[in-house]
C-alpha cells in the first residue's frame, strides 16, 4: 500500500522543515523509502541509547513517567517505548515535516552513523558535514562525579553548546580555572523576587576576565563524534550604546547564570561604529567550535 502525506494535517510552517502539501515529485517518489528508512533508524536510535543505560539510570528514567510501574521484569520494554515516544516526537514515521530526518531523507541524503548535536533544539547537521568554524553560544557548565571501576570516583565536566550538552575530554588551565569560577557562582545563587541572583562580586568578576585574558581552550566531543576545539574568536555585532560602551560590573551580571557568558562579560567589546544613528556597531570576543580534524 503506497503511503502518501496526510492532506488533512494542519503544522505551524515555522516549525517544519518541508511542506507537504508542496512536494517536488523527486520527494514524492522516495516517500515510501524514506518512510521506512526513517522507522529503522528510530529503532536503531532507540535501542543504541538503552546500552548506554544501566538497570539505575532506566529506573530513574522512568520515575517521570507515573503511567510505567518500571517493574524489573517490564523496564527495558517501558524505557523503549519512552524513547520511542521521544524520538519520534516529530511524528517522522507518520509523515510529520517537523522531522529534519525526514526530510534529509526526502531529500535523497544518506543519514548519518548518529544522531548529531543539536543546537537550539534542531538537529544540528552542518556541525559534522561543514567545515566550519561555527560560532555558537556555551550557556551552562556542568561537573559530575560517578563511580570509577576502581571504586573512586572520577570528576566528569560538560558544556552546554547552543542548549545542547557536549563532553569536555580535554582543557588548558584557563579553561580549568573558569570551571572552577563557575562553582564558586553556582554556590551563591540565591532565590529572590524576580527570579535568581548570582553571586558575581567584584573578586570573582576580577578573577574571571583574568582567565580570559589567558585564553580559554577546550577539547570537546559529542557522544560518538570526533572531538572538537572550543576558543575565543572576535565577533561583530549591533547594539543599544549603554550595553556596549559600559563594562561590565557584578551588579550588571546578577542575572547572568554562567561565567561562560561573554557577551554578559562584554569581553573584547571595542566600538566600530555606529548604525541606523541610535546604535553602536562593536566587536567582542565569543566563542567559537572547529573541527580537530
Amino acid at each position: 500500500m503506497k503511503h502518501v502525506p496526510a492532506k488533512e494535517a494542519i503544522y505551524p510552517m515555522h516549525h517544519c522543515y518541508f511542506d507537504p502539501d508542496k512536494l517536488t515529485d523527486a520527494q514524492r517518489a522516495r516517500w515510501n523509502h524514506a518512510i521506512a528508512e526513517y522507522d529503522k533508524i528510530l529503532n536503531r536510535n532507540v535501542e543504541r541509547q538503552i546500552g548506554r543505560m544501566s538497570d539505575h539510570d532506566k529506573k530513574n528514567f522512568l520515575l517521570s513517567f507515573p503511567t510505567f510501574s518500571a517493574g524489573d521484569e517490564s523496564i527495558e520494554e517501558d524505557v523503549r517505548q519512552v524513547l520511542r515516544l521521544f524520538y519520534g516526537m516529530s511524528g517522522g514515521a507518520e509523515g510529520n515535516p517537523r522531522s529534519a530526518l525526514l526530510a534529509r531523507l526526502l531529500d535523497g541524503k544518506p543519514p548519518l552513523r548518529a544522531p548529531p548535536p543539536s543546537t537550539f533544539h534542531r538537529p544540528w547537521y552542518e556541525v559534522i558535514e561543514d567545515d566550519g568554524p561555527f560560532e555558537v553560544i556555551v550557556s551552562d557548565a556542568h561537573l559530575s562525579c560517578a563511580p570509577s571501576d576502581h571504586g573512586e570516583h572520577d570528576a566528569t565536566h560538560s558544556l552546554c553548546i547552543d542548549r545542547c550538552p557536549w563532553l569536555v575530554v580535554h582543557m588548558n588551565g584557563a579553561a580549568r580555572r573558569l570551571f572552577a569560577m563557575q562553582q564558586r557562582l553556582d554556590g551563591k545563587a540565591r532565590r529572590e523576587r524576580g527570579g535568581t541572583a548570582f553571586g558575581w562580586t567584584s573578586a570573582l568578576l576580577s578573577d574571571v576576565l583574568a582567565a580570559y585574558r589567558d585564553g580559554p581552550e577546550f577539547i570537546v566531543r559529542h557522544e560518538e563524534w570526533p572531538p572538537y576545539r572550543l576558543g575565543l574568536r572576535r565577533r561583530e555585532s549591533i547594539g543599544h550604546p549603554d550595553l556596549v560602551i559600559q563594562d561590565a560590573t557584578a551588579e550588571s551580571l546578577r542575572r547572568t547564570e554562567t561565567v561562560f557568558d561573554t557577551q554578559a562579560l562584554r569581553l573584547g567589546h571595542r566600538v566600530l561604529g555606529t548604525e541606523d544613528g541610535t546604535k553602536l556597531r562593536y566587536e567582542w570576543q565569543g566563542w567559537l567550535l572547529e573541527k580537530t580534524q
